[in-house]
């Protein structure tokens, strides 16, 4: 079983039991839930590639692309990454100027 530390409060967090920041690092739920209530409300959230439909395998939202079973992971494809990257473009564009995002 791998233990990896929190990135936010540096004490032993169970692969299980992990969740990433925005840079795949490992922290408790607990722990970035707290970070992100005290973040700003930059007005727009980005776009999480789950959300849209994968242009490669044809994942519906809300599905990931394959689920590794040895370690019970999903995963999603970069092409599904990149639509969702483009997309939020669009949405930064139109909301970063003074509208607001209605997912907020």
């Amino acid at each position: 079983m791998a233990i990896f530390l929190c990135v936010i409060c540096d004490t032993p967090v169970k692969l299980e039991q992990a969740v990433t920041d925005n840079q795949g690092k490992a922290a408790h739920l607990a722990c970035l839930e707290e970070v992100l209530q005290k973040a700003p409300n930059l007005g727009y959230i980005s776009l999480n590639p789950i959300a849209v439909s994968c242009p490669r395998c044809q994942a519906v939202p809300g599905d990931a692309c394959q689920v590794v079973l040895d370690i019970g992971r999903e995963t999603i494809h970069i092409e599904r990454i990149t639509a969702a990257a483009a997309m939020d473009v669009v949405g930064r564009d139109h909301y970063g100027k003074g509208q607001s995002n209605p997912s907020n």
